[in-house]
């Protein structure tokens, strides 16, 4: 716990220095204003899918903030976080290789930067038929999303069915 918290602390303080305006005016004073905008520009490409990331971990680990009962083996792994919302539950197969993901408090605002992560990684839209309301795919990963006011399903398989029997399994499971 020390050495991630260090991690958090010292990730903040860069932060904080380099939009800090006192610090800012310093540097540019110092004649390093490229300085700040390189840690501008390194902040925004990595630093912040790090703090997210390290955010997560810590949330999971010591069950700060938000629920995260996001799959971390198997097809899982691969699925983007939704970094919004309230995972209520999450279940996979035995495999790995199909589960859903029912989360609410979903904006629209979220899941529309959800949608456009899916297809900045790489997934396509799919016209395949299934019950859920969009079908994504990547590389024989298939995404299927059912949003239903603030709450949203997020299936993933290998297969279209797979999609439509783990949903079917959520809904059985969210109605209970």
């Amino acid at each position: 716990m020390p050495k991630k918290l260090l991690c958090v602390l010292l990730a903040l303080f860069c932060l904080y220095c380099s939009s800090c305006s006192k610090v800012s005016d310093l540097l540019d004073k110092a004649g390093a204003g490229d300085l700040k905008e390189k840690l501008d520009t390194a902040w925004s490409e990595v630093g912040k899918d790090a703090i997210d990331n390290l955010a997560d971990s810590i949330w999971r680990e010591y069950g700060f903030g938000r629920s995260l009962a996001w799959p971390d083996t198997g097809n899982g792994a691969f699925i983007p976080k939704l970094r919004g919302g309230v995972t209520e539950y999450s279940f996979w197969s035995d495999d790995g290789k199909c589960g859903c993901i029912y989360m609410s408090d979903v904006t629209k605002d979220e899941y529309d930067k959800y949608i456009t992560n899916l297809k900045e990684l790489g997934y396509g839209f799919s016209l395949t038929i299934s019950v859920l309301d969009e079908v994504y795919v990547c590389d024989g990963l298939y995404i299927g999303l059912l949003r239903e006011g603030k709450t949203l399903y997020i299936c993933y398989g290998e297969s279209v069915a797979e999609l439509d029997d783990v949903y079917d399994a959520a809904r059985s499971q969210n109605n209970k």
